[in-house]
């Protein structure tokens, strides 16, 4: 496996992992692209939200993500929420 994504209810980017050892190779981003030509065929979708492990943060800035709160803990798992706006996200190259 190189890699997975997936959305939970049209717009929640519910999983994206890519294995270690496979990391600075560009699978994420093909991932996420991957994802945004799925979701062009489904217009209704204005924005895509995530709850990004702190380590995650910064790729998901590069994809053009804005952090919508501040680092929260659940059940020992930190995350910071962000979200995907498609009308003023721009994303970065990697």
């Amino acid at each position: 496996m190189q890699g997975v994504i997936s959305l939970r209810d049209g717009s929640h980017l519910y999983q994206m992992f890519v294995p270690s050892d496979l990391h600075g190779q560009g699978i994420g981003r093909q991932l996420w692209q991957h994802l945004l030509t799925t979701l062009a065929d489904k217009p209704h979708t204005e924005a895509i939200t995530v709850k990004a492990s702190t380590g995650a943060v910064p790729v998901y800035q590069r994809f053009g993500f804005a952090a919508t709160g501040v680092r929260t803990e659940s059940n020992g798992v930190a995350y910071v929420p962000m979200i995907f706006n498609f009308s003023t996200s721009t994303q970065q190259e990697p």
